[in-house]
């Protein structure tokens, strides 16, 4: 079994998930305390999403204005997901803000990629060609463009960039459009991330998920909503608990009217150098 202690297993698996947005054509801002995920042509989760606000108290304000201005700039609606337990001054901040705290906590779960797990069977689950999960895509990421979501995948998939493996999986039965369970392998990481109703209410890192991971990779690594948190079996444990926030599905950014016409700015002619 890898061994890894818990802090830097986190950290590698979350630099996954952004090398994983970025593969699709996204990239992430890093600023301070926070990594900002970011898919301009994606408007969806979980391609634009605030992870960590470790911020002074003191400094929340100018960190809220900078975050909120890079999405709502690019008329993108994002999420915060911050480790629990989440300060009381930032949670009054976001909820300031508009934000709603979701009941149910997000867990980041992983395993150890073992014989065991890879010995179990797979029946429940079947690859997908990369232009089936292209003609899948649309009706995964609701909200967004359809043939921008269909290319993201397409061209991810069919031209990996070096060090990257990717694979998808549906349930046996059915349709991708259904649900698709995205493999995105990278540093040794295997990093499941599942669109649809087929699968994200599948079992976070069941036996299934655990033998899709990949031949190469030491973990797999995956994001649920299960509560209460899932039970250590079969090498599964949970290894970080967050909190996040959304905007309510109602929730319009609102740009303020233009004001009038301002004067002309005008500034002097500087003199040349060594004149005057």
């Amino acid at each position: 079994m890898p061994t890894d202690s818990t802090d830097h297993l986190i950290d590698r698996a979350l630099a996954v998930e952004r090398a994983f947005v970025a593969a699709l054509g996204g990239y992430t801002l890093q600023i301070a305390g926070a990594h900002l995920l970011t898919h301009e042509r994606l408007p969806t989760a979980p391609f634009n999403v605030v992870i960590g606000a470790d911020v002074a108290e003191a400094r929340l304000t100018g960190f809220f204005e900078r975050t909120l201005d890079h999405y709502f700039q690019r008329a993108l609606r994002p999420t915060f997901r911050l480790r629990a337990p989440v300060g009381p001054p930032i949670a009054a901040g976001l909820l300031r803000f508009g934000f709603v705290r979701s009941p149910r906590p997000t867990w980041l779960v992983v395993a150890p990629r073992s014989g065991e797990l890879h010995r179990t069977a797979t029946a429940a689950w079947r690859s997908v060609a990369a232009e089936d999960v292209r003609d899948a895509a649309p009706a995964l990421l609701p909200g967004a463009d359809r043939l921008e979501a269909s290319r993201a995948f397409e061209v991810a998939i069919a031209t990996p960039h070096p060090g990257e493996r990717w694979s998808a999986w549906a349930r046996t039965g059915s349709q991708p459009a259904a649900g698709l369970a995205i493999v995105y392998q990278r540093d040794r990481i295997a990093w499941i991330t599942r669109f649809g109703p087929a699968v994200e209410t599948s079992p976070a890192l069941d036996p299934g998920f655990a033998a899709i991971g990949g031949d190469e990779a030491e973990w797999i690594a995956t994001l649920t909503l299960e509560a209460p948190a899932p039970a250590p079996a079969d090498g599964r444990a949970v290894v970080a608990e967050f909190t996040t926030f959304e905007l309510p599905r109602d929730a319009a950014l609102e740009l303020p009217r233009p004001g009038p016409p301002g004067p002309p700015r005008w500034r002097p002619p500087r003199s040349p150098v060594g004149r005057g």
